[in-house]
């Protein structure tokens, strides 16, 4: 029997719970939980520096030129590389908070945020927009998403599993700025698995989608500009993401 996609939704919720409980233990134990778990600004310069045309820095730095302040998203991650990079305000969603006290006291101090959630919970999502409500921000200027583990893991639960993606890269795009703000993200896909097909589509099917490089599946680049939307993929309200 096929399965529908409210009833995968819910197993995918499931799966990011017992992540959850893992992550949370191992880094109790000192154990690091996916081998670029809460890595710094090297990596994520390494990863997606050529699809953003410059370093994370120098992207931030011109955005702060155009706009009053610069906001910054670390989806599915814990936000490693905020202390070497300059905005007004932070914001990290991962499954586990592992940070330490001192790291906790220095994040308040310098408006960055951790919420431990499930980034595809509605609980979630309302306490990413009370950040941006309470910064008087429109959206975030940047979002990073480096979650090659969890990608992988879910995949291997789930599979064909891009309705789920599909879901979250278009609640992440939503937060976006409307004046240019940028999304990009890794999706760690093979060319021949079934979720390629949803993110070449993705690419094709958009003017403001690029990809890095540009005959393969590495890091992309999606670029909000006013009220555009993602490719309408999926017959499926956006109100699901928002599900309790």
């Amino acid at each position: 029997m096929k399965e529908s996609l409210m009833s995968r939704f819910g197993n995918a919720r499931e799966l990011s719970k017992r992540h959850a409980n893992r992550e949370t233990w191992e880094s109790n134990m000192g154990i690091t939980p996916w081998g670029i778990y809460n890595s710094g600004l090297a990596g994520y310069n390494s990863e997606f520096s050529e699809v953003l045309g410059c370093p994370i820095p120098e992207f931030l730095a011109g955005r702060q030129s155009k706009t009053n302040a610069v906001f910054v998203m670390d989806a599915m991650g814990t936000g490693g590389y905020f202390e070497e990079i300059t905005a007004d305000g932070y914001l990290a969603v991962s499954l586990s908070d592992s940070r330490t006290q001192d790291r906790v006291l220095s994040d308040k101090k310098n408006n960055r945020k951790l919420i431990a959630g499930d980034i595809m919970q509605g609980n979630t999502s309302r306490k990413i927009r009370e950040f941006l409500a309470a910064n008087g921000a429109p959206g975030f200027d940047l979002i990073t998403g480096r979650a090659l583990g969890g990608w992988r893991s879910f995949r291997l639960a789930y599979d064909q599993n891009h309705p789920m993606e599909y879901l979250i890269l278009n609640q992440l795009f939503q937060l976006l700025n409307p004046d240019h703000g940028v999304l990009v993200i890794d999706p760690d896909i093979q060319l021949t698995c079934d979720s390629a097909k949803l993110w070449k589509k993705i690419v094709n099917e958009s003017t403001f989608a690029k990809i890095y490089p540009e005959d393969s599946l590495g890091a992309f680049k999606i670029t909000k500009n006013g009220n555009e939307k993602l490719p309408r993929l999926l017959k499926i309200p956006n109100a699901q993401m928002q599900t309790e």
